[in-house]
């Protein structure tokens, strides 16, 4: 009975090594993926030709990028939580 149960905390540790194994190369792919996206961001140049093309381009990026935080302040000053209400 012991060889049997031996056996069994056996391949139940396989098991477990086998999934850990499989978990560490998913990170490694996810990790190695988000690198991948990173640098390709911050290789993407914009295809402007003129000096004004390019700084007209930032101007419109950094605009959309106060928009977007503009409105997060707006909703988070204006927000109520009702939850407090009752």
């Amino acid at each position: 009975m012991t060889t049997s149960a031996s056996s069994s905390s056996s391949n139940t540790k396989n098991q477990l090594l086998a999934e850990e194994e499989k978990e560490a190369k998913s990170q490694a792919q996810t990790h190695s993926w988000l690198q991948r996206k990173t640098s390709q961001a911050s290789e993407h140049r914009c295809t402007c030709r003129s000096f004004g093309e390019k700084c007209s381009h930032l101007v419109k990026k950094q605009r959309a990028k106060f928009y977007i935080l503009r409105r997060c302040i707006t909703m988070l000053i204006c927000w109520d939580d009702h939850s407090s209400d009752t």
